[in-house]
């Protein structure tokens, strides 16, 4: 007698993540490119006292003559990184994504590194979603709160920087109406 396996109807690697009755729709990356964030007083305040500090220590130092004033270098660099923090974030993030949308559910995956995670977002009918249109755009599904210091803040969540955004968008909103 001769035994044959089930076979799964899945695509490598997502056996066990699928549900029976759920298939892949689309797949992706994001744009991994370098943005720069939009400059606000508040984002800049700390960069300019940290800068302006270094430029008045360096220059004061340099009255007194010596060597001593390069110290003021460090913390200009200091002031300097927080313009680039966020975004190199951002970026090195994009970058170790992956995007995924079932007929059922919208998943995000990341190896960021070397801790791997897969998140998945069920797509329901009164689900707000969210369009930014452009090229590329984003497609936003979800709100997390993430704890800071000050409290709390709300972070956006969905398949960010795509290039078929409102593709993406019109595939949800018929995953929404039991049209996928």
């Amino acid at each position: 007698m001769h035994s044959t396996a089930a076979q799964s109807n899945h695509p490598d690697g997502w056996d066990g993540i699928l549900e029976a009755d759920e298939t892949l729709l689309w797949q992706d990356r994001p744009d991994g490119a370098f943005i720069w964030p939009t400059l606000t007083p508040k984002s800049l305040a700390p960069m300019i006292a940290i800068c302006g500090f270094s430029l008045f220590w360096m220059y004061q130092a340099a009255q007194s003559g010596g060597y001593f004033w390069l110290l003021g270098l460090l913390i200009f660099g200091a002031g300097i990184s927080t313009l680039f923090r966020a975004p190199l974030r951002n970026m090195r993030l994009r970058r170790a994504s992956w995007y995924s949308l079932s007929n059922r559910r919208a998943f995000i995956a990341t190896d960021n590194k070397g801790q791997r995670q897969l998140q998945s977002y069920d797509i329901y009918p009164d689900l707000v979603l969210e369009l930014v249109d452009g090229t590329p755009g984003s497609v936003y599904f979800d709100t997390i709160f993430i704890n800071t210091s000050k409290g709390s803040s709300r972070q956006k969540v969905g398949f960010e920087r795509i290039a078929d955004a409102r593709r993406i968008y019109d595939m949800l909103r018929k995953i929404q109406r039991g049209q996928a």
